[in-house]
């Protein structure tokens, strides 16, 4: 996962994981259902004799529609409800001596998700898929991802 927008210059990556629930609602439209969680690291930065390094926590459920290609290329669209968890840690050293605080901030975002990616088949039941996602949550939360991981087909 890689920061977007306006808080890519407070962060690093990410990385993370998530479990999906995909329903075939015809012959190319699937309903998914998915949630995750991603710890998004922050970067340090050092004002006079003070450091500041923030972490940031992501619990996400997404819903919305796949549409599939005959070549199992598909591109999705969907909304998403997100719980940041923001983590402050501040050190300042002062003649020798290193004080160090921490503070927290809980935050709901709604967004919108718009991505793609390919389905391969191994088996009549399991395929590897890879998706990219592009998530829009506004100010401050938006990302881009890269998910790769098993699909076991129970239909």
């Amino acid at each position: 996962m890689v920061a977007t927008g306006p808080w890519r210059n407070r962060t690093s990556g990410g990385i993370g994981g998530n479990i999906k629930f995909e329903w075939r609602i015809g012959p190319r439209i699937a309903w998914f259902l998915q949630g995750g969680y991603y710890y998004i690291a922050g970067k340090k930065s050092v004002v006079n004799n003070t450091t500041y390094k923030t972490f940031f926590n992501d619990g996400e459920m997404m819903t919305g529609l796949k549409y599939y290609s005959k070549n199992n290329i598909f591109g999705l669209l969907g909304v998403s409800v997100n719980s940041f968890a923001f983590r402050t840690s501040t050190s300042q050293n002062l003649s020798g001596y290193t004080q160090e605080a921490s503070t927290t901030k809980q935050a709901e975002k709604y967004g919108v998700i718009l991505g793609g990616g390919y389905l391969y088949d191994l088996t009549n039941t399991l395929s590897l898929e890879g998706t990219g996602t592009f998530s829009y949550l506004g100010d401050e939360g938006s990302s881009l991802g890269l998910t790769v991981g098993l699909k076991i087909k129970f239909y």
